[in-house]
């Protein structure tokens, strides 16, 4: 459906987004940070920053926010939804998906 196409947009234009600000941050694609921002006779980092965290706004049962949370598990998600009954269905939903860094 034309709802659907919207909706699958909206989350890849997010995550490319999301993708960009990972990059600048010099952060690799599975959450950890770029071998370049390692001190190779310590093995630390030497530029450890904290995870980002996404606001949603309006999250409503997180048609947004879930498939992102997935997608980038190394950020912090949190949503913001007014109706109970949509914030209940989207922490159900993100329990269900084992999705821990949703709030």
């Amino acid at each position: 459906s034309l709802r659907a196409r919207r909706k699958r947009w909206q989350v890849e234009s997010f995550a490319l987004v999301l993708r960009e600000l990972e990059l600048a941050r010099g952060v690799t694609a599975d959450g950890t940070q770029d071998s370049h921002e390692i001190d190779h006779k310590t093995h630390k980092n030497t530029k450890t920053q904290p995870p980002l965290t996404v606001v949603d706004f309006g999250a409503g049962s997180g048609a947004l926010i879930l498939p992102l949370a997935h997608v980038f598990p190394s950020m912090n998600f949190v949503a913001v939804e007014m109706k109970r009954r949509s914030c209940d269905l989207l922490m159900k939903r993100a329990s269900v998906a084992s999705l821990h860094n949703v709030s």
